[in-house]
């Protein structure tokens, strides 16, 4: 890739034109041919850019200042194409916590108040429980060529909505369709508008508030209370416990206390 041109006997500088293998960077390398060769104009080396098909990203200050000031048996940077920017994945940005994340909360003495544990994540209608971003596209470069270069978009995020919820605003905000409990089964999101204790009501629970309907596989403990916005159904036994329900309370195997 050689250009250069000068009348009879006067010694010529070669104009070499190179480029990166990914085309993304051209450069001039001037030779001497002969002492005292006639010197480069900033013409002649866009003309050799040219007939090498450099036609993009061009340093024009570059070629001036190399024509100005030769540089002999350097490559000199003087196109430049613009890289691609890949797009962002998407993300989730979940505003309830998963069961792994739940820890009780100290006392400043240090102590648990076993009896108020919030163990169950209530949510109520209409309450945010997750955000949304979206994947970008990714923006195609240029090479010194002409020549697009491809970029990559970014990767969606599978959807979290699960029984219960519903997107809203162009499907970037999850929201609860009820007041219930929070359960994930991977990375979706349920609201159960029935609270299920498969367990005791005791210093595991704490004290149960729901605003629905709540079954209990187990006995409620003594010391321990159970509020319900709906029905109350006990398995067990119902100790010297407090059971305060807007609907019906059934309990299966008795009081005691």
């Amino acid at each position: 890739m050689n250009q250069g041109e000068t009348p009879e006997n006067i010694p010529l500088t070669l104009i070499e034109v190179l480029a990166n293998s990914d085309g993304m960077t051209g450069f001039i390398k001037l030779t001497k041919q002969g002492e005292n060769p006639a010197p480069v104009t900033k013409e002649q080396m866009m003309e050799a850019l040219a007939a090498n098909r450099v036609i993009f990203g061009i340093k024009e200050s570059s070629v001036e200042k190399l024509a100005a000031r030769p540089i002999y048996n350097i490559k000199i940077e003087v196109a430049k194409g613009l890289f691609p920017v890949d797009g962002e994945d998407g993300k989730i940005t979940y505003y309830v916590k998963r069961d792994s994340e739940y820890q009780p909360e100290y006392s400043l003495e240090g102590t648990v108040d076993y009896k108020n544990l919030d163990y169950f994540q209530l949510v109520k209608k209409d309450q945010i429980l997750a955000e949304i971003t979206k994947a970008t596209e990714g923006t195609e470069g240029m090479n010194i060529f002409g020549a697009a270069v491809p970029a990559k978009n970014g990767r969606p995020e599978s959807s979290p909505a699960g029984k219960n919820t519903r997107l809203i605003q162009d499907d970037t905000l999850l929201v609860s369709d009820c007041d219930g409990v929070i359960r994930f089964v991977r990375d979706t999101i349920d609201v159960n508008d029935m609270l299920k204790v498969n367990a005791d009501i005791d210093q595991l629970t704490g004290n149960i508030n729901f605003s629905g309907d709540i079954s209990i596989e187990g006995d409620v403990c003594d010391g321990f209370s159970v509020k319900s916005g709906g029905n109350v159904i006990v398995k067990g036994v119902v100790e010297d416990a407090a059971i305060d329900a807007t609907g019906n309370v059934h309990i299966s195997k008795g009081i005691n206390g």
